[in-house]
């Protein structure tokens, strides 16, 4: 189990607003996969499928190994398998260079949103 610290201030005693700073930059490696994956750059894209959907054959007490994508959700409290499977739903950008949810109003985002959450068994 990965665990980080939970405490409301950071190191310098000011309040954090987003979570913890590891949990950030996990978001932010998932995030960034996710954004390369779905993009139109086919090494990128390659890249981030073999971190996304490869099998890590777990370790770690079944998180997978450091920095893997199991690794990754473990760490956000998130099912890997349902993360994946949404991930590959995702519409991908091809040959635009928008992609095409940049189009989606507010609410539209909000609700794509909320259905990753609950498509990802929501936070354990």
């Amino acid at each position: 189990m990965i665990t980080f610290s939970t405490d409301s201030e950071s190191a310098y005693g000011e309040a954090q607003d987003g979570g913890s700073p590891e949990r950030r930059l996990l978001l932010a490696m998932l995030e960034r996969a996710i954004l390369d994956f779905v993009g139109n750059d086919s090494r990128e894209v390659e890249s981030a499928a073999e971190w996304l959907f490869a099998d890590s054959g777990k370790d770690l007490d079944e998180g997978g190994e450091p920095f893997s994508f199991e690794w990754v959700c473990e760490g956000l409290d998130l099912d890997a398998s349902r993360v994946s499977a949404f991930v590959r739903s995702l519409p991908k950008r091809g040959s635009r260079r928008v992609a095409p949810w940049y189009f989606m109003d507010r609410a539209q985002v909000q609700a794509a949103t909320t259905e990753l959450v609950r498509a990802c068994g929501g936070v354990r």
